[in-house]
């Protein structure tokens, strides 16, 4: 038994990498890029102080609307959230 699942570690470790070794941009291939501006508000104050662009790349439309304003959440520091997002965008990859 213990053969077996030492000859199965190395096949498994070789396929996650081959399969989390490409990003996301890169697995959507032939898809869509899309473009979001959208407001920095400062949660305390709600008051808006700066504007961010994002960019999202997906399979299909939609999820690229996703992907683009999910890295706009993520550009956030803490303290902020975005608010009132344009979609200014979207292309072919």
């Amino acid at each position: 038994m213990r053969k077996l699942l030492a000859a199965g570690v190395p096949a498994l470790a070789a396929a996650m990498l081959l399969t989390v070794g490409t990003t996301p941009s890169e697995a959507a291939g032939k898809g869509f890029r899309a473009h979001v501006h959208c407001s920095m508000v400062n949660i305390k104050t709600n008051s808006a102080e700066k504007f961010v662009d994002a960019y999202g790349t997906a399979k299909t439309k939609p999820d690229a609307w996703k992907a683009a304003y999910k890295e706009a959440n993520n550009k956030m520091p803490k303290g902020y959230r975005i608010k009132h997002c344009t979609k200014k965008e979207i292309k072919k990859a």
